[in-house]
């Protein structure tokens, strides 16, 4: 698991929602590595679903950045065959 993943779901264990908990262990909400397109809004939107307290804090933390992935999971990503992809997209473009 990588450490931003950790961390979200550390955070979601602690607020008693073990369904999304669940999914930042698998990595559905990293940033790089994820499925989605937007995960930090797919995440904001489903605490906000939840709607607890606790659930209304961490929508507040995921809005504020504490759990963006750090310099080492964007490098691994920059190294990954769909980084290089994405870069080689990009350059072909202008």
């Amino acid at each position: 698991m990588r450490p931003s993943d950790a961390k979200l779901a550390a955070a979601l264990h602690e607020a008693g929602i073990e369904d999304l908990a669940k999914l930042a262990e698998d990595g559905y909400y990293n940033e790089f590595f994820g499925p989605l397109d937007l995960p930090e809004l797919a995440l904001v939107h489903d605490l906000q679903k939840v709607g607890t307290k606790e659930a209304l804090a961490l929508r507040l933390r995921v809005i504020n950045g504490d759990f963006d992935a750090g310099k080492e999971e964007s490098e691994e990503w920059a190294k990954s065959a769909d980084g290089q992809d994405a870069f080689r997209r990009l350059i072909e473009r202008k």
